[in-house]
């Protein structure tokens, strides 16, 4: 009992959620499992003191200063888990901060090529990317034509991980379109519906009833 109210349950199921987000860029994943394990670490500080500052139904338990002990051992363990698997990830931290916040990297610190970009970038852009979101700014940026290398390398970042959300998402959306109540269904078909079902456009039904030339009935 006193082992499953020392777990932070409640913060894992919300780190993982986040990381199933729509539109979730990796360095807000990266992002969101540094606070995760910062949040493992303080638990650990104060397990180990005894004190039961954020485990309101472990300190009803009274558990010993052994146990307490134990359960910190167990987050730090948890913690180390977390740090082996995504120590791939955080050795781009360095790639994802030019996406995230691109004008407080040093110009030394990226690749050759996009140097004396980021200079420019920096200079010209810089209020500019206070007042958009991330892939806002970028997106305005691809569309002026300018800075190309440095545009290039931000949608490869941008684009890192999106694939498993979109198939995912994708495959559920044929589970529900593919039922026993739709035993006809042609591939054409479905083709069409996943695309209208995955699709985030919304049409402009006003204009495009208004486009068409009424047929009066005789």
């Amino acid at each position: 009992m006193e082992n499953v109210c020392c777990l932070p349950e409640r913060h894992l199921n919300e780190l993982n959620i986040h990381l199933q987000g729509k539109d979730v860029l990796v360095p807000d994943l990266l992002a969101s499992v540094k606070a995760f394990e910062c949040k493992l670490r303080l638990c650990e500080h104060y397990l180990n003191y005894n004190k039961f500052t954020h485990f309101a139904r472990l300190a009803e338990l009274r558990p010993t200063p052994a146990a307490c002990r134990r359960y910190a051992a167990a987050l730090s363990e948890l913690r180390g888990e977390f740090e082996r698997r995504f120590k791939d990830v955080r050795a781009c931290e360095k790639e994802f901060k030019l996406f995230s916040a691109p004008f407080d990297v040093d110009s030394v610190d990226v690749a050759d090529d996009l140097q004396l970009e980021l200079i420019e970038c920096s200079e010209s852009h810089r209020a500019k990317f206070a007042l958009l979101s991330q892939m806002k700014f970028w997106h305005s940026l691809s569309a002026s034509c300018a800075f190309l290398a440095l545009v290039r390398e931000a949608l490869r970042l941008a684009s890192l991980f999106w694939s498993t959300y979109s198939c995912e998402q994708l495959f559920s959306r044929m589970k529900l379109t593919k039922n026993k109540t739709r035993a006809h269904l042609t591939d054409a078909h479905l083709q069409d519906v996943l695309l209208l079902a995955s699709s985030s456009i919304k049409p402009d039904i006003d204009s495009l009833s208004a486009s068409k030339n009424n047929q009066p009935s005789h």
